[in-house]
């Protein structure tokens, strides 16, 4: 897969002059996750797609969100002069001028597994639950003599389908997979997609036959969509939100691997070209993908068996519990010389389950304060060796310069529970707060809880960068290296871009604390490992193993010294890096990030018991939806769309909701 930067700037230069385009369109849509809708990044690829094509034909669009029949029906009466995404029939034809395939989706019965395992067949009897407004006279012809019963939302028929009352949802794959992520974890693993009811459908823009211009911008956006497919812009947007299908090939074993798009996964991808020099047979696809948006298409992935990958990029988190899945691939008969007992033993035990690894580190972390010193000496400044929470809201107010384009603090705003949500884990915990109680009775609406979310919109809010909820790991270590930020709190694995002069600006005046308290230390820092795993439904097993074997060895450390530098090996997984002279002498901070790595307790992280592993997460499957539920509702306050206290009684009840479904709450 080739990585097509250039494409994407030459897009984000379209997208810069969108604002000087004429006329105006007004396009009307609908959430299909994970293709389109208003909590994806960006709206997710569809949306970027269509934006692109209308900028490329000197169009300046706007889109609206609605129901499903809602959005189709504005654009039929003219109140919109298009709809997207729609399938191609003789009803749609005839409404409206359909453009070009903009993309194409996986079209699908679910069903339970034990109707695939009876071979039960189409009849008169079976009952098809269908969005209202989304099947076309193909998708009935091709189903007959089934009954379809027509919902409102996607939701309604995933329920409807667990509760007994259809046999199957007509849906889009992924769509049926991410809904499962998102908000029914309890029914991942218990339906299926028969493999002789799936079918590739072609998605369009419809527009308007009411609209003067509709024959005109048909032709133009037709045009430009064509631009964009040469330049390869549209492949590079859908592999950039995980949706870009592997290629074969017939000439090598093709392993395909999914991992997260930070400074160090992207050096393995480039000294993997050695590896492949190592091994002729052997070739390596790469999906480099946005942090929460690798977790959703990995998790998404295993929800309906699709099998896709061969190496997934995955973290603490994910080993206890995909394991009790039977998705992982133990690492059994690793190299005898990969030396497993110079893994640092908090971070190879957070890869393990029953004292059997299921993932390699590629590299481990907790989380401090970073600051810059000079902008602390100029102010007359001092930071403690443990700061609290308030210290450093000191600290940012008074060092606070916007009009200078520096900004007082830097926290993460992105929606993700592995974004935002690593911020405001450690925050409750040291504020005295936990995610459930020891009846796994849910905790958000508890005065901890309260208090340390609003801190953390007040820092945001106060002294952040604009847009903070845009923001996630990457976005503030740029702004952090390039100079914008006085005071950072996240991640130890930045240290060594920071303290790199090749790579930040600031690394003279960089330096470190450990992560802010407030009424106890217990878990205001965190632990967290990338690492390398196989799913177990991978074909290629050996040269999987094989692979991250390498990549994780002492010998890949010591290349990628060679090659970049020591401030640049991955950190945080073994013994050896942390007692070799050259590391520590390159890497002031090596002490701190060792010690708080092997003082981080996942085990013992809130001031009163709880019943779960995790310091910012909890190791259970419903954390992922629960998660990233509760960091939409508070990415939501940042955007002034909630309040605090709106927000957390949100997040409680739909907590509740998932926990009682899971039949863990009462």
């Amino acid at each position: 897969m080739k990585i097509l930067n250039l494409l994407f700037f030459n897009l984000m230069s379209l997208l810069c002059v969108a604002g000087y385009a004429e006329p105006n369109l007004r396009l009307s849509s609908y959430d299909l996750p994970p293709y389109i809708g208003q909590n994806l990044n960006n709206q997710g690829a569809l949306y970027e797609i269509v934006t692109a094509a209308f900028v490329q034909a000197e169009r300046r669009v706007e889109i609206d969100f609605f129901p499903t029949t809602r959005a189709i029906n504005f654009a039929l009466v003219g109140e919109y002069q298009a709809v997207f995404p729609v399938t191609y029939d003789a009803v749609m034809s005839g409404k409206f001028l359909v453009s070009e395939p903009i993309a194409s989706y996986q079209l699908g019965l679910l069903g339970k597994k034990s109707i695939e395992a009876s071979g039960a067949k189409i009849s008169e009897a079976t009952t098809i639950a269908v969005l209202r407004g989304s099947i076309s006279e193909q998708a009935k012809i091709a189903f007959a003599p089934a009954q379809f019963l027509y919902v409102s939302r996607n939701e309604q028929a995933m329920k409807m389908l667990y509760a007994g009352r259809v046999n199957y949802v007509l849906i889009d794959k992924f769509n049926a997979a991410d809904l499962m992520v998102d908000q029914f974890p309890y029914m991942i693993g218990q339906f299926t997609f028969p493999k002789q009811f799936i079918e590739s459908i072609d998605l369009y823009v419809a527009f308007s036959k009411k609209s003067a211009q509709a024959q005109e911008n048909l032709a133009s956006f037709n045009s430009a969509l064509k631009q964009l497919k040469a330049q390869g812009v549209i492949d590079s947007l859908m592999n950039r939100h995980g949706l870009l299908l592997f290629e074969q090939s017939a000439e090598h074993k093709v392993l395909r691997i999914a991992t997260v798009a930070n400074g160090d996964m992207v050096l393995m991808q480039r000294l993997s070209r050695e590896y492949e020099q190592l091994h002729p047979a052997i070739r390596l696809d790469w999906r480099v993908l946005d942090e929460s948006i690798l977790r959703r298409r990995l998790l998404s992935d295993l929800a309906i068996g699709e099998g896709q990958y061969d190496v997934m990029t995955i973290g603490s988190y994910e080993v206890p519990v995909w394991d009790k899945q039977n998705w992982l691939s133990p690492l059994t008969d690793l190299p005898e010389d990969y030396d497993q007992a110079d893994l640092i033993d908090v971070i190879r035990d957070s890869l393990s389950y029953n004292g059997e690894l299921y993932a390699l580190p590629f590299y481990g972390e907790s989380s401090m304060t970073y600051y810059r010193r000079d902008l602390f000496d100029r102010a007359g400044l001092t930071m403690p060796a443990e700061p609290t929470w308030e210290q450093i809201r000191t600290f940012a107010a008074t060092l606070h310069a916007p009009d200078e384009g520096i900004y007082g603090l830097c926290l993460r705003g992105k929606v993700g529970w592995g974004e935002n949500i690593t911020n405001i884990g450690t925050l409750v915990n040291t504020f005295g707060g936990q995610w459930f109680d020891l009846q796994w009775v849910p905790q958000l609406d508890t005065p901890a809880w309260h208090q340390a979310v609003n801190v953390y919109v007040d820092l945001v809010q106060s002294f952040g960068p604009p847009d903070t909820y845009k923001n996630g790991f990457s976005e503030n270590l740029k702004l952090f290296a390039e100079g914008h930020c006085a005071l950072w709190v996240d991640a130890t694995v930045a240290a060594g871009l920071l303290f790199d002069a090749g790579r930040s600006t600031v690394a003279d005046t960089v330096w470190f604390a450990p992560a802010p308290v407030a009424l106890t230390p217990k878990g205001s820092a965190w632990l967290w490992a990338w690492s390398l795993a196989i799913p177990s439904s991978s074909k290629l097993q050996a040269e999987a193993k094989d692979f991250i074997a390498w990549a994780t060895s002492k010998d890949y450390i010591n290349r990628v010294a060679e090659y970049e530098g020591w401030l640049a090996v991955p950190p945080g997984t073994r013994k050896s890096t942390y007692a070799n002279k050259n590391y520590r002498q390159a890497a002031p901070f090596a002490d701190y990030v060792f010690d708080a790595i092997n003082s981080a307790n996942p085990r013992d992280a809130t001031l009163t018991a709880n019943p779960y592993t995790g310091i910012q997460f909890v190791a259970v499957p419903e954390f992922t939806a629960i998660g990233n539920f509760v960091s939409q509702s508070i990415n939501a306050v940042l955007q002034g769309k909630l309040t605090v206290d709106q927000a957390l009684a949100k997040s409680q009840a739909f907590t509740l909701d998932v926990m009682k479904n899971a039949g863990t709450a009462q």
